[in-house]
């Protein structure tokens, strides 16, 4: 099958790869049987076993099993089996998220691991968030999580975290953003950033190539498209589509990326060169991002300053609600930080050694909005937590709101809440990532 039937059929929700992943455990005596298994998955209060065929493997000493669940208004086929962990290199891996003290080295002890693969259903994250509560249900006790598809790791403990919780995680996790550069003579630096993990959401994979400005503005840019893409919101090729505003609509489009390196050298960053062998995962179906620009197709670097100017980037109704519902859900453990690390700082000799910064994103109706769903969403500086209210100010000028104003200090609802964020003097927290936070 050539490229054009690929994206033909990837425009026709046909096409998709399969999602495999495999977990470590704790144990290296951890062998999977069919009691094991049947009773493991049967316990699980977030989906429904519906059918467990037994197989032994081909020369293996391990057996396969194949399970039908029902999960939301779906049944999902997946293949379940034990594989030998001689050849895996954890090494080549990137890391999907921060990986607990002696997780790495647990798993590398292990001689085999559980391998689960699925087709992901009709709506992607959930199928991923599935996935992650199967290998929850057969792996309690996780040291470490194979990613396949991005290719990268996940920690155990956030397996547990993200397994028990009834939110989906970030869309993030779906797939991971690539930033391959090159320094020229000069000094100059190029860039190509592109995805891998979104053929198995029956989407292309996404690229902007031959960057030289704007290298983590561009990478945003990436990962707001590539949700939307998720989302099974892709736009044709060539069909104008907007990602944010900042007085101006932020508009881009996409070509298949045959097209694309017609236009640049075939050594630019992304070019020919970068894919000219047989085989190479780069030819696949790709889009490359371009900027519109007086309808004309062009780098996407022309948006490197505006970008940098706390534009406003357009998030879908769906992922704005599961934000919110996550930020919710584990809002109680960000206001224990809040309390240990900000509230009672003063109490300890060694408070100014320790800078933290706890932000709230708040969602508001717009001044001409018609629908609950017209918000604006803000970032505030935390002040205070009184029951169910917020002492909160405003970290940036609104364009939408003309009662609020930079630097404002009020009281607001904790229902407004979407999102939030901890800064502290080793990194930055979210509510997908709160697990790496102790008190």
């Amino acid at each position: 099958m050539d490229n054009k039937e690929k994206y033909k059929l990837l425009a026709e929700s046909g096409g998709v790869l399969p999602s495999t992943m495999g977990v470590f455990y704790s144990s290296n005596d951890f062998v999977l049987n069919e009691s094991y298994l049947k009773t493991s998955l049967e316990n699980s209060k977030h989906f429904t076993l519906l059918r467990l065929h037994k197989s032994v493997k081909e020369d293996s000493l391990y057996s396969k099993f194949e399970i039908r669940v029902g999960y939301g208004e779906e049944n999902f086929d997946l293949l379940i089996t034990q594989e030998k962990s001689e050849g895996i290199d954890l090494k080549n891996f990137g890391l999907g998220n921060y990986l607990e003290f002696g997780e790495l080295e647990s798993a590398q002890n292990q001689s085999s691991y559980i391998e689960v693969s699925m087709y992901f259903g009709s709506d992607c994250l959930s199928s991923f968030h599935l996935q992650l509560k199967i290998l929850y249900a057969i792996v309690p006790e996780a040291s470490l999580v194979m990613d396949f598809m991005p290719y990268r790791l996940l920690s155990g403990k956030w397996l547990k975290l993200a397994a028990e919780s009834i939110i989906a995680p970030s869309p993030e996790y779906l797939y991971v953003v690539h930033s391959i550069f090159n320094e020229e003579s000069k000094g100059n630096v190029r860039h190509w950033l592109h995805t891998h993990g979104l053929h198995r959401c029956g989407s292309i994979e996404l690229e902007i190539i031959d960057i030289g400005n704007g290298s983590e503005q561009m990478y945003q840019i990436l990962n707001m498209v590539a949700k939307m893409f998720i989302e099974g919101n892709a736009p044709k090729a060539h069909e104008k589509f907007a990602v944010g505003y900042d007085g101006l609509e932020i508009n881009f489009c996409w070509t298949p990326w045959e097209e694309a390196v017609a236009r640049v050298l075939p050594t630019a960053m992304g070019g020919l060169d970068d894919r000219n062998e047989d085989g190479d995962i780069h030819r696949e179906p790709s889009g490359v991002l371009w900027a519109i620009e007086d309808q004309h197709q062009v780098s996407p670097e022309i948006y490197a300053t505006a970008l940098a100017d706390n534009p406003i980037y357009f998030i879908s109704n769906k992922e704005t609600l599961r934000m919110s519902a996550l930020a919710i859900e584990r809002f109680d453990l960000f206001e224990k930080f809040f309390t240990v690390k900000y509230k009672k700082k003063k109490r300890s000799f060694f408070w100014k050694k320790e800078e933290w910064s706890f932000l709230v994103k708040l969602g508001f109706l717009t001044d001409d909005a018609t629908e609950e769903t017209d918000k604006e969403h803000l970032w505030f500086k935390l002040l205070d937590i009184d029951g169910e209210m917020l002492f909160a100010e405003l970290v940036n000028e609104p364009y939408w709101i003309e009662s609020l104003k930079e630097g404002d200090k009020k009281k607001f609802p904790l229902e407004l809440l979407t999102d939030w964020i901890i800064y502290g003097p080793k990194g930055s927290y979210t509510s997908d990532t709160i697990y790496q936070l102790k008190l």
